[in-house]
């Protein structure tokens, strides 16, 4: 699309789902360009009357899904002018948006009615909204208040999880939020990990704005534990400071320079120690923002997402292969001496001396983990707490003695809310002075989190290319670089790529990578297996002649059995599909605010009469196993507790709702006979037998 115009003239009309949309596509590979109007051949860069593809008053100016391919879009140069949304990208990997204008605000649309993509934003108005999306370029774009809406938001990301993207050198002005990070946008339950993947905001401008930067919690997520919502937790980091330039609001001011209402865990924020690039009003309470000056500052920190290759990049895909293998070296090779400091490379052994320790022995345990410390992971010092063998004090000197771990992973959060054995306020607070406190173990986070993220954008460079490339599709390419990449993100990637290509037994082997590969610790077992299904269904379909495009009810039943009420990536896909050909539409986990976060179920009584149900399959298992239970009553710190034939517990569980299904991991679960127990205010509800066979 080149020099077109997409423009609503119903300017009567208030409601937003009659607005419109400009460009409404699904598993489609577009560009949205400028055009020169100047006459005859012009060279690049020297038109003198360019004319961008504009979209005017419009519900959404584009509304783009995946839903069975690996395709994307391109925007660059266009103008969006008072829409609801401007960009909108659900499920999709490698979208390009890029040296475009924004006015904001000035919509006439007030009511967001039969509008599911809206039906958790508040009445904003939005400039690029992003959801479930990786590996993108939202590059140099200008964002403006414009009208007389006021609540209007930039930039908003959501739900990257662990992919290593960065938001690069856009302008906002006078908007009620700039730039938002929200839902899981970092990789979490990974022990000390958590800084090392994630979504980042660099070299970003902010003018008047309400809000600069926002980590938000989505309070319309009620299915994930919402206290895993964060944006990457080091912002930058001491060999790359983030170089966002911020208003700098006064700390008497209501407004923000950075906010954070997630609750993972507090946010290192790296900085050259100068105005603009300070933030100076931020959130300041337990989850709050923890400002650091970095050590090194590149000469082109701003000129380029990838340090060493630019600008200019070369155009030719080789160098940047090149370098993309030389940071995967890199990011081993420090990652190995991480993983061989963290608990001395043992966590089991350390695990096992507090499991054997009785409560005479709470001065040799001690002096045995502060001889380990500040290299111990959060699983150890969980087990510490749950022991409970030592006094509050005891158990201080050691959680301080670890920054490195008790500030990731949402630690102080599960201490003080799900251990059963939380620190009073004045011991918190010593906890949380020693995040101060640099080691030898956050210059190698450090280090590992500058490989990934350059190993990433390098591989992000190289899909975008080979996208890019309109004389032929270049399918074995792009799944390759998501092969080597071989993060979680990027192995569903491939395995869509693959599903482009109509190759299902490549998409499934990719699929199946994530539990045969041993360092694979962030995947879920049931997004891997709803993963299966929907390519086995695919497969079948296709194997018979059939297509997604044309299904009956029993297929669309089919996929609506297989989505069930999750949000993860195939569900996402799913949803997709049955929005976009079958009506079968539901709203994206987006939206939040100040309010303190609801309760989601109430404490139960504890003597409310209970039947519960616990139900094991499959049984035996061997590479997983799912728990279904009906608590009968709401959850008053319930938890599943596995133990083995000696009465040892070998896994316990929190669970956050009164009726579920509950995965457990048993790849590396030594053969027997198990135990799992149900337990609910204390008391045990249900017990029931486990079988493990390897």
């Amino acid at each position: 699309f080149m020099g077109c115009t997409f423009n609503n003239l119903r300017t009567t009309e208030h409601n937003s789902s009659q607005l419109g949309r400009g460009i409404h596509s699904l598993d489609a590979n577009f560009q949205v360009l400028s055009l020169c109007g100047d006459p005859g051949p012009v060279p690049p860069g020297m038109c003198q009357n360019v004319i961008p593809t504009r979209f005017t008053g419009l519900d959404m100016g584009i509304r783009a899904a995946n839903a069975v391919t690996a395709r994307n879009f391109t925007v660059d140069g266009a103008e969006f002018n008072d829409n609801v949304c401007g960009v909108y990208a659900n499920g999709i990997s490698g979208y390009v948006v890029i040296n475009s204008k924004y006015k904001i605000g000035g919509s006439v649309a007030t009511a967001m009615d039969n509008t599911p993509d809206e039906d958790n934003w508040g009445n904003r108005h939005r400039g690029i909204y992003s959801y479930k999306s990786t590996g993108f370029s939202v590059d140099d774009n200008t964002l403006q208040q414009h009208g007389t809406h006021v609540k209007t938001e930039g930039i908003v990301i959501g739900y990257t999880e662990a992919s290593s993207d960065i938001v690069f050198r856009n302008y906002a002005q006078n908007l009620e939020s700039a730039f938002i990070g929200e839902g899981i946008c970092a990789e979490v339950n990974i022990p000390g990990q958590a800084a090392i993947k994630g979504l980042q905001f660099l070299c970003n401008q902010n003018s008047n704005n309400k809000t600069d930067i926002w980590s938000r919690k989505v309070f319309s997520d009620q299915q994930y534990n919402q206290n895993l919502h964060t944006i990457r937790l080091d912002q930058g980091g001491p060999g790359r400071p983030a170089d966002n330039q911020f208003d700098q609001w006064p700390t008497n001011s209501s407004n923000f320079d950075f906010k954070v209402t997630t609750t993972n865990s507090p946010i290192g924020y790296w900085h050259r120690g100068t105005p603009p690039f300070v933030p100076i009003h931020y959130t300041t309470n337990a989850t709050g923002l923890f400002p650091h000056l970095s050590t090194t500052i590149p000469q082109n920190n701003c000129a380029s997402k990838i340090l060493p290759m630019g600008p200019p990049v070369p155009p030719d895909p080789g160098p940047m292969a090149t370098y993309m293998a030389t940071e995967r070296t890199a990011y081993n090779n420090v990652n190995y001496l991480y993983g061989q400091l963290i608990d001395g490379g043992n966590t089991d052994a350390i695990s096992l001396q507090i499991e054997v320790s009785w409560p005479q022995d709470a001065w040799n345990l001690r002096n045995y983990l502060l001889a380990r410390s500040p290299n111990l992971s959060t699983d150890v010092l969980k087990d510490m707490v749950r022991k409970n063998i030592m006094p509050e004090a005891m158990v201080t000197e050691v959680l301080a003695a670890n920054p490195g771990a008790t500030r990731t992973d949402g630690f102080l959060t599960w201490l003080q809310e799900e251990s059963r054995h939380p620190l009073p306020q004045y011991l918190l607070n010593l906890v949380m002075a020693s995040w101060d406190q640099r080691t030898y173990r956050d210059a190698l986070s450090g280090q590992l989190a500058l490989h990934q993220t350059e190993m990433t954008q390098a591989a992000n460079w190289l899909v975008q290319h080979y996208r890019a490339d309109t004389t032929t599709t270049q399918l074995d390419s792009l799944a390759a670089v998501w092969h080597r990449l071989g993060t979680v993100d990027a192995r569903y990637a491939e395995a869509i790529t693959w599903m482009e290509a109509g190759n299902w037994a490549k998409a499934a082997a990719a699929v199946d990578t994530l539990s045969a590969e041993p360092d694979k610790k962030g995947f879920d077992v049931a997004e891997q297996q709803r993963m299966r299904g929907l390519i086995a269904f695919l497969g079948n379909l296709h194997a018979q002649g059939g297509s997604e495009a044309d299904l009956d009810s029993t297929g669309v039943a089919a996929l609506e059995g297989l989505m069930e009420d999750a949000h993860d990536r195939p569900a996402n896909w799913i949803s997709n599909l049955l929005c976009f050909g079958y009506g079968r539409c539901r709203a994206p986990l987006t939206g939040g605010d100040d309010r303190p976060q609801p309760r989601l179920l109430p404490v139960a009584s504890a003597d409310a009469p209970t039947s519960a149900t616990l139900s094991i399959h499959p049984n035996p298992a061997s590479s997983w196993v799912a728990f279904n239970y009906n608590l009968q009553a709401l959850p008053d710190h319930a938890e599943l507790i596995v133990r083995d034939a000696t009465g040892r517990e070998v896994y316990r569980a929190t669970l956050q709702a009164s009726e579920q299904q509950h995965l457990w991991d048993t790849r590396e679960v030594a053969s027997g006979t198990y135990t799992a127990v149900l337990l609910n205010g204390g008391r045990e509800l249900r017990a029931e037998k486990l079988i493990v066979k390897q």
